[in-house]
């Protein structure tokens, strides 16, 4: 689908025989481009994700008070909590890359690309987190900082 756009009108110009601007909703930049928001509000549903995991079927939870039951759970639930806060702290570099990245003109496939890397990555770190793999979850952190960097550097 291709929709057509007189600039002038858009600009309260009036009717004039001047360019269009022209949008096909099938090209491949345009479908691309609106992935963006999509990995955007993905990223920021990671922290609540881990935290779902952490406070889900838990004995006794407080709802009124979690922040106390929370800092009183040991193991993989105290673990997702960790990462929970840890996603919270890596998304501020993230959404600056993003934001840079689109401003310097970065390619969109090149930037969705390394957005859904990022992603990924950071999934495999809450599973590695909850699971109790300390060097996995390491490893994953830092090529999720890579990935981050390249964004910027794209």
């Amino acid at each position: 689908m291709t929709v057509m756009v007189n600039r002038h009108r858009l600009a309260g110009l009036g009717p004039t025989k001047a360019s269009y601007y022209t949008w096909n909703f099938f090209d491949k930049k345009v479908l691309l481009m609106g992935m963006i928001p999509g990995l955007m509000i993905a990223a920021a549903l990671l922290p609540y994700a881990a935290a779902i995991a952490a406070k889900a079927g838990g004995k006794r939870f407080d709802n009124d008070d979690p922040r106390p039951w929370l800092a009183a759970q040991q193991g993989w639930r105290a673990r997702a909590n960790a990462a929970q806060a840890n996603l919270f702290e890596g998304l501020p570099f993230f959404y600056a890359a993003v934001l840079y990245a689109l401003y310097a003109g970065v390619p969109t496939d090149r930037l969705a690309g390394l957005m859904g890397a990022w992603i990924a990555l950071r999934i495999l770190y809450i599973l590695a987190y909850i699971l109790g793999r300390g060097t996995v979850r390491s490893l994953i952190w830092g090529a999720a900082l890579i990935v981050n960097a390249a964004i910027v550097l794209s």
